[in-house]
Parts: C-alpha cells; structure tokens; sequence
C-alpha cells in the first residue's frame, strides 16, 4: 500500500470519483454499512464535562474519554 498525501479537496475528490463508479445498489450498500458503524466522537450522554452545560463542542483523546467512561460506571454502580 503507498503512502501519498493530498489535499483535502484532492482526497474528497478521489472518494467521490470512487463513489460515483459504484452501482446504486453498491451505494445503497456503502451508505446502509456506514449507518451501522459506531461513531467515534462520543455524545454528552457518554461523558460528562462542565463545558456540556454550555453546549461547547468537545474532543475527547481516545484515553480520556475510557477514563471518564470508567469514572461514570464506578459511580452508577454505587
């Protein structure tokens, strides 16, 4: 597999030259696979921050958000 950077534009580009070479069913497929993956940004239900209140938009690194997870469990299970 080669390694090649581009633009966003040239990358948003290739995926729709790509998209629009699949069938309709393929892209009925594509579109139906992509909804029954999970996302990767979690909500406010998954972690709870002082900032949802305000309803800023926040990322999370991959181990907060597990650290959080685990804090909110220990506290539901008491």
């Amino acid at each position: 597999m080669e390694l090649s950077l581009a633009s966003k534009e040239e990358n948003n580009r290739r995926r729709e030259e790509e998209f629009l070479k699949l069938s309709p069913v393929e892209r009925i497929m594509d579109f139906i696979d992509r909804l029954s993956k999970p996302t990767v940004l979690p909500t406010k239900d998954d972690i709870g921050h002082k900032n949802d209140i305000k309803g800023n938009f926040i990322l999370y690194s991959e181990s907060y958000r597990k650290y959080e997870l685990e804090r909110i469990n220990k506290t539901r299970k008491k």
